[in-house]
């Protein structure tokens, strides 16, 4: 996927049952070192009031990587995810969500390891 340096993200409202509403808006701007990359993904579910933002680490194409894999992890896993009662319940489910978003980087990492990509061999997010 090809990437400027500037990336813009979606727009949208949340409002909420007890009357209040989040505008959200999101930009990118690659780092002044590295212009040419941009390890930075995100993704905004103004319907559920879900917003991720994700800062890849590791430099080069690893980082970037493991950015776009926890977003899309963390936009589908929001997209089917019910709606939670209780602020605890939404804790638990978000701790298990990075669980899983950590899982899936960390065997994306070992199977471009395995299979000769040494360039993305380490790679990490921030999320």
């Amino acid at each position: 996927m090809e990437r400027s340096s500037v990336e813009s993200g979606e727009e949208g409202t949340f409002e909420s049952p007890e009357r209040f509403s989040i505008k959200a808006a999101a930009e990118s701007r690659a780092n002044e070192l590295h212009l040419d990359r941009n390890e930075d993904a995100f993704f905004a579910d103004a319907e559920r009031g879900a917003f991720g933002v994700f800062d890849g680490v590791g430099g080069e194409a690893g980082g970037q990587h493991a950015a776009e894999l926890a977003r899309d992890y963390f936009e589908s896993k929001f997209k089917t995810m019910p709606l939670v009662d209780s602020s605890r319940e939404a804790e638990r489910s978000l701790r298990e969500m990075f669980r899983e978003a950590n899982r899936i980087v960390m065997d994306e990492q070992k199977i471009r390891r395995a299979t000769g990509h040494p360039e993305e061999g380490e790679m990490g997010t921030t999320a």
